[in-house]
């Protein structure tokens, strides 16, 4: 599960057109052991907020926009560099710093009920040049010496604020 303070959001009128605030994310970070249960790793997670939207808005008599099953999605991509501590008790604390880059889809309007009416859609790119930083905390439960489950808390900040929190289950191989 990730939490996304930022959605998508178009007022048009006749349309919800926006994405919801709880979205799936998928990670996957490797770690290299420096010495005695302290780790230096680099990780990617992608996050994803999606919504479906079905309507339709007439504009003037000869043109109309109808949205039918149409997938609206908000994603982003985290690429991080970071330093984990393994406690005793099975706990893990992570702290890293991130580069990330996310991909907006807009609908635009303009000169709408006149002749020239035109409509657009683009999956905006954008690249935000400031760095973040990440910190998670993890809790393990061993099940083999080299396979191990559990779960992740983590909170995404970037200099405009938090960028995200994710609680997420995690498998962990030791080899």
């Amino acid at each position: 599960m990730f939490y996304n303070e930022f959605e998508v959001l178009n007022d048009i009128s006749g349309i919800e057109y926006s994405t919801p605030k709880i979205g799936k994310i998928y990670e996957f970070s490797i770690d290299y052991a420096l010495s005695n249960k302290r780790f230096v790793g680099i990780g990617y997670a992608l996050t994803s907020n999606t919504s479906t939207i079905d309507g339709s808005i007439l504009f003037n008599e000869g043109l109309g926009l109808s949205l039918d099953n149409y997938r609206l999605e908000y994603e982003n991509q985290f690429y991080d560099i970071h330093f984990r501590k393994e406690f005793e008790n099975h706990i893990h604390l992570t702290v890293g710093f991130f580069y990330y880059r996310y991909f907006s889809p807009n609908l635009g309007f303009d000169n709408l009920g006149s002749e020239n009416t035109f409509i657009e859609f683009e999956n905006n790119i954008a690249r935000a040049d400031d760095l973040g930083i990440s910190t998670s905390v993890d809790y393990f439960f061993p099940l083999k010496d080299y396979f191990e489950i559990g779960f992740r808390g983590k909170i995404f900040y970037s200099l405009v604020g938090i960028e995200g929190i994710s609680i997420i289950p995690l498998l962990k191989f030791s080899f």
